[in-house]
């Protein structure tokens, strides 16, 4: 129990609404404040879900989407009426560098969010929530969802295969990526074409379908879903008054988020990592 992760253990509904309710908030409110401490939220999942090097990974490509977001906002958006210098003959305002500044962090917080939707929302859970409902839509999401990490794994091992194949040659790289993505496309068709004739061979869509699962909604999973849509409520409170008074042009301004508001939204991101510090309590007085 001391390893393990219990907010996993808990009906895929409960986890669905805290992960949606997690990326929902993120894109709720551009309050300096409140998008900050979510970034902080966000990546201190990160760490204790995914641990240090993937995080770090993730992080250098949010940062580069981050800084392009700064750059561009600050370089072509003119609006705001403090002007701090001028670049190619346009000003650079105080207020265009604060908004791109709070929307890459905004966009940050999605990237980190996206990474630990795709790390416990698995394509099991994913299926048995949407499968009854939206059978042919739900197996083509998951199949999405398990596509994007299983290319890069593909492109790493050609990557690999093709520097040791051609040793010390040196050639552009312009030319070794395009051959890197043309031998991967032959790889995912060739998959494709091989899971398309399992599922034929075992008979998908030819009757009626029927489902198994190892879920079960129990009381336990009742008690936490209202757990987690309770502080979601206090969390969806602090983004409406975070916009409340919310401007960026010409001038800045936004108001002070009540403490326990914030208090409340930190509780809900961070609700795993209470859970497991309980657990780990009640684990070392039993011990």
């Amino acid at each position: 129990m001391k390893n393990q992760r219990w907010f996993e253990t808990l009906h895929p509904l409960v986890i669905l609404a805290y992960l949606g309710g997690g990326m929902g908030l993120g894109f709720a409110s551009l309050h300096p404040v409140y998008i900050s401490v979510m970034l902080v939220c966000a990546v201190a999942m990160n760490l204790w879900l995914r641990g240090l090097v993937q995080t770090e990974r993730t992080l250098m490509r949010a940062l580069v989407l981050f800084c392009l977001v700064v750059l561009l906002n600050a370089v072509f958006n003119d609006s705001g009426a403090t002007t701090l210098c001028f670049f190619l003959g346009r000003p650079v305002t105080l207020e265009a560098l604060t908004y791109g500044l709070v929307s890459g962090e905004m966009l940050m917080t999605m990237w980190l969010w996206c990474a630990i939707w795709q790390t416990w929302m698995t394509n099991e859970r994913f299926l048995y929530l949407f499968g009854n409902w939206m059978p042919t839509l739900s197996l083509l999401l998951s199949m999405v969802f398990a596509l994007i990490p299983q290319s890069g794994h593909k492109l790493a091992r050609i990557r690999l295969c093709q520097s040791s194949y051609q040793g010390q040659v040196k050639k552009r790289k312009i030319q070794q990526l395009v051959r890197q993505i043309s031998c991967l496309l032959v790889m995912d068709m060739e998959d494709s074409m091989q899971t398309a004739d399992a599922m034929r061979c075992k008979g998908y869509g030819s009757g009626k379908r029927t489902t198994f699962s190892l879920y079960s909604f129990t009381v336990r999973d009742g008690i936490w879903l209202v757990v987690v849509l309770a502080s979601l409520a206090v969390s969806i409170t602090a983004a409406v008054m975070a916009n409340a008074g919310l401007f960026f042009y010409p001038w800045r301004s936004w108001r002070t988020i009540p403490p326990l508001c914030l208090v409340g939204m930190v509780g809900f991101m961070l609700l795993p990592i209470l859970m497991q510090t309980k657990e780990w309590f009640a684990w070392k007085r039993c011990k």
